[in-house]
């Protein structure tokens, strides 16, 4: 293959995934406390030293390094639920998995067949002990105070674990609003639990869909200028001269 159509194909296929990131963050614009992604990239730039009108134009080729999220706050919303709660600050709940801890903004929470407070992925939400949290049967209307604490008819049931991390940036998204780290997170100092409330998705609709449009003509450009070169390259064989015979 020719430099020119490998890095318009890099070029190409940095532009299908970062529209894979567009859409999903579109499909989860409605989602609770879902985190805006976006992808990293690396370009190598190749100026070469010529001259003529080309002067200065160069050869690019694109790698994307990861996704990242957006960890700005999203909007507050009323549910008037008391099994709702947003975190008003970085913090972020903590949940337990095959795998691990695991760290959500969604504190959108219920109650299992084994009474245990899980999150909307069904996975238990851990205290400040590291301990699932069990709600007993007669604990009637949940109380949760802006520290986390949560008291019931029954007595107090526990604090719910919420840490922050220095840097959020460092944590990898998965799937179900869910993140992982190799950072060791400190207990939340400057973050509050608001019970009643969700936090909305921080995707922007209007700047997504501009951004789909804006990969859609890039990736048409570039196979402009991958069909330009299939021509050129045509018209070359075309045009040459035969070797003549004996």
């Amino acid at each position: 293959m020719d430099a020119t159509s490998y890095i318009a194909i890099s070029g190409q296929g940095a532009l299908r995934r970062q529209m894979d990131v567009v859409a999903n963050n579109l499909a989860n614009m409605g989602t609770t406390g879902y985190k805006a992604q976006g992808m990293l990239f690396s370009d190598y730039l190749n100026l070469p030293d010529r001259p003529g009108p080309k002067a200065g134009l160069g050869i690019r080729q694109v790698t994307d390094l990861a996704v990242t999220s957006d960890h700005s706050q999203g909007e507050m919303e009323h549910t008037g639920n008391m099994m709702d709660n947003a975190l008003n600050g970085p913090g972020f709940f903590v949940v337990e998995t095959s795998g691990g801890p695991r760290y959500t903004r969604s504190g959108t929470f219920a109650i299992d067949a084994e009474r245990r407070l899980i999150d909307a992925n069904s996975l238990p939400v851990l205290d400040d002990n590291d301990a699932p949290i069990v709600i007993p049967e007669d604990a009637g209307q949940l109380s949760i105070s802006t520290s986390g604490e949560i008291e019931s008819d029954a007595g107090p049931l526990g604090r719910l674990k919420v840490v922050e991390f220095e840097d959020p940036g460092t944590l990898e998204p998965l799937g179900g609003g869910l993140f992982v780290g190799n950072a060791v997170p400190a207990e939340a100092e400057a973050t509050e639990v608001v019970q009643g409330m969700r936090e909305a998705s921080n995707v922007i609709p209007i700047a997504e869909m501009t951004r789909m449009i804006d990969i859609s003509r890039a990736y048409q450009k570039t196979q402009n200028i991958l069909e330009s070169e299939h021509e050129r390259q045509r018209t070359a064989i075309r045009e040459l001269p035969r070797p003549r015979a004996g």
